[in-house]
């Protein structure tokens, strides 16, 4: 029942998680994925954080696709003319720009604007 899932943090693994939430559910959905950093690279971030059961350095096409699965997963929860703010950064690989953009116009949502800071 969607009621049951109101003022509720969840704790789980993302994609069992959003899988198993009905439809619709949510007026606005915010994430910061880990970026596919590493996680040998320095950083206050990730110094300090620590994903249980989880890495920050996937071969980039399957983070990629994970992205997606992910944002899909989202877009389904949320109500039609709900919203969804996506942090993520720009990086860099063996010279080549990696944009979030790459990957977002894969998914079902319909990006209206990007903010950059």
């Amino acid at each position: 029942m969607k009621a049951d899932y109101l003022n509720r943090v969840i704790l789980g693994d993302t994609f069992s998680v959003l899988k198993n939430l009905p439809s619709e559910i949510i007026d606005l959905g915010v994430t910061s994925p880990p970026y596919n950093k590493g996680e040998n690279k320095k950083g206050w971030l990730v110094d300090r954080v620590k994903y249980s059961n989880a890495t920050d350095k996937l071969p980039e096409k399957l983070y990629q696709e994970n992205q997606v699965e992910v944002l899909n997963e989202i877009f389904r929860i949320t109500k039609s003319g709900g919203s969804f703010f996506y942090n993520h950064k720009i990086r860099w690989e063996k010279g080549m720009m990696l944009h979030p953009i790459d990957w977002l116009r894969k998914t079902k949502w319909l990006i209206r604007q990007e903010i950059i800071w």
